[in-house]
Order: structure tokens, then sequence, then C-alpha cells
């Protein structure tokens, strides 16, 4: 261990320096900086830069030298991330997602410049290795989900969000169905979620497709969670034109809400529905369980690691493919997604049962203690 490097519970005092601009990255680093509160350990946290050219919010680290600095972001964040933290003479260990491709330079540099380095599932693991890491260079540290914040809600606070989320006066002509999610639940409708940056990533047109082959008696109302993007705009476009006579039954929600929202949004659901085409963690998949809510994902991505078959959530099969340039292609399989929608859709008891042991499995498997701890033997084995 390093001279001076250690705080009041003998252990390294910790630097989380994370990319900004990303809110995946920023909710990762927050995230762990709170698992190891959990634990008695006051890590500071920096967000650098904006996008991965971004040097110029890169602060000088030089007084965190005698600090381990763990690097959340992607392997393109290098050049504003690492290589400062490097120059600065700080002991950096990454912990970093693959996206779905790795240049051969940074390769070369994960390979021969650390005794090993973290990544958040085993799927950015495989792919890292696809492109030549060595297999031993790699280790999955799943993400911190903040237990104490993603939680169940009480029934008068469930109450009080569907003041905002309805519109259910007395005096309102006949509206879609998806305008009075009150109504919905008092009638026992099954209510599904997806929330991501566009949803067409998180795999929203395999979904309508597959809802499309439903038996159109199944009852369900899907509510879409996006960002106010101009990409994501026109993917809810798209979307929305896809649904079409499906149309009345979704609840498009776009902009920037905080974490209180998110959680009670999370709550409102019954399913947490996501096939995502390419995904280093899937942290609302977790952040689902950690609420008591069973997820419908496909088996492949990091999303199928997040959920346990049969026990918290429904797998569906899905369809893998190579581009030319060596990228994966996945879509989920849309008769095997519409046939587990179909089963948690029409099966109350089903769902029921996924969605109460979901809670305790998330938390011993993503909650803040478990993975400060983790972390912890993993900087001590780094810094032997």
């Amino acid at each position: 261990m390093f001279e001076g490097s250690e705080n009041r519970t003998n252990n390294p005092n910790i630097l989380l320096l994370v990319a900004g601009g990303w809110i995946s990255f920023m909710n990762q680093g927050r995230g762990l900086q709170s698992a190891l509160a959990k634990i008695g350990i006051d890590a500071e946290l920096i967000l650098a830069g904006s996008k991965p050219s971004d040097l110029t919010h890169t602060p000088d680290l030089t007084k965190y030298r005698d600090y381990i600095v763990v690097v959340v972001g992607s392997w393109q964040d290098y050049g504003r991330l690492i290589a400062p933290a490097q120059a600065a003479g700080c002991k950096v260990l990454p912990w970093l997602v693959s996206d779905d491709k790795v240049d051969a330079e940074i390769v070369n540099k994960l390979n021969t410049e650390f005794p090993w380095f973290l990544t958040t599932s085993e799927y950015c693991r495989n792919i890292f290795i696809r492109y030549g890491v060595q297999p031993e260079k790699v280790h999955v540290l799943y993400e911190a989900i903040d237990e104490d914040i993603w939680k169940p809600t009480t029934p008068e606070q469930a109450n009080e969000f569907l003041d905002y989320l309805s519109i259910d006066e007395g005096n309102q002509i006949a509206m879609p169905v998806s305008f009075n999610i009150r109504k919905a639940k008092a009638e026992h409708t099954p209510i599904l979620l997806t929330i991501g940056g566009d949803a067409t990533s998180k795999g929203a047109m395999e979904i309508i497709s597959a809802l499309h082959k439903l038996d159109h008696n199944t009852p369900w109302i899907w509510i879409i969670k996006t960002l106010p993007y101009e990409y994501s705009f026109g993917c809810s476009i798209e979307q929305y034109s896809a649904l079409a006579e499906l149309a009345p039954r979704v609840k498009f929600i776009i902009g920037e809400f905080s974490a209180k929202f998110l959680v009670q949004l999370m709550n409102t659901c019954d399913i947490y529905i996501a096939t995502s085409r390419g995904e280093g963690f899937g942290l609302p998949l977790a952040e689902a369980q950690m609420c008591g809510k069973m997820v419908i994902t496909h088996d492949s991505t990091s999303t199928r690691e997040i959920i346990i078959k049969d026990k918290t959530g429904l797998l569906s099969d899905s369809q893998e493919s190579m581009s030319d340039d060596g990228r994966d292609i996945i879509r989920a399989d849309i008769d095997s997604l519409a046939s587990q929608l179909q089963s948690a859709l029409t099966n109350p008891e089903l769902r029921k049962t996924l969605s109460d042991q979901s809670r305790d499995i998330a938390v011993g498997r993503f909650g803040k203690q478990v993975i400060a701890e983790k972390l912890i033997e993993y900087i001590k084995e780094y810094t032997k």
C-alpha cells in the first residue's frame, strides 16, 4: 500500500474519476460513492469533461497521487481520464465498459500498462477479450444500486404520484386509457415500463412488434420514458408510428427528472421491460428489481446477467449476427418476446411471485455494501 494512502478505516483513499456528460457513468460513479460511504469510506468524486475529446475539464490530479484513482467510463475515455491520472503519478484502476468495439491501441495499453482492470459485466468482458485483451487482465464488478433510494414506495406515496401521472377528473371527456394510470391500477391492468435515452436502443421497436402479436383482448398499458434529445424525439415518432392502433395504450414521458420521480415511476409499473440492442450493465433492470418489480429482457447483452431467469424475471430468445466491421447486431426474437409478454400479462400470480422475490435477490447482488466490499477486495489485491 502507498505511504499515506489509507484513511481512518485502514482502507485506501479513493478518487472516483468519472466520465462526465454521460448519465450512465455519472450514476455508476455516484452509486459507487454511496456504496463506499456505506462501509465508512469517504471517496471523492470528480466529473471530467463532457465527451471523450474534451480534456478541458480534467483537473490537475497531482494532489491525488497517493490515492487509488478508480476511472469510471468507457475505453474511449482513455485520453481524458486514464492518461492524465497516469501523468500525475496516480495508481489507476480502470472500471470500463467495452461498448461494441475496442480499438487496438487501447487493447495494447490495457494489456501492458495495468496488472488488470475492471468492467461492468461478463458481456463487456467478452467483448474486451474478443478484441485482444488477455482474459486474465479483465475482471467483472457489477454496478452498485442504492437500495435506500431504489425501494418499494408506500401506498400513500404511490397514490400521491398518481395525482400527477393521471387525468381522472370526473368531468373529463373520453380519453385514451394511458391517460388515466390510476384507473388502470384500480382495474389491475398490467403496466409496462421502459426507461432509456431513446428507448429504441432499449429494444422498443422489438417490443412493439411483440405487442402486435398478442391477443388484442390482453390488457396492458406501456409507459416509455426517454430524454429530450433530437435523436430521441425522432425515435419516439418512429415508435408512435409503429404502434398504430396500439398507440392509445402507450404513455410517452420525455424529459429530465429527479431520482425521486424515477423511483416513483418505477414503482408505478408491474413489469419493467427492456431488450437492449447493446448494454454494458443495464442499470434500470437492477433498479426495477430493487423496487420489487419483475423484469422482461432477452438472453443477450449484459441484461441476461442482471436478472435471474424465472426468479426475478423472464428471458426471451434473441437473434445475433455480426456486422462487416465486427460489431454485434442484437435483437430480441419477436415470437419469443411475445410469448414471454403474454405469459406475464395474463398471469398475475407469476407477476407477483417474480416481483416479490426480486428485491432481496437484487440487494444481495447489487446492494451498496456488497459492491463496496468487493471493490475494496479488488483494490487491496491490486495494490499488493
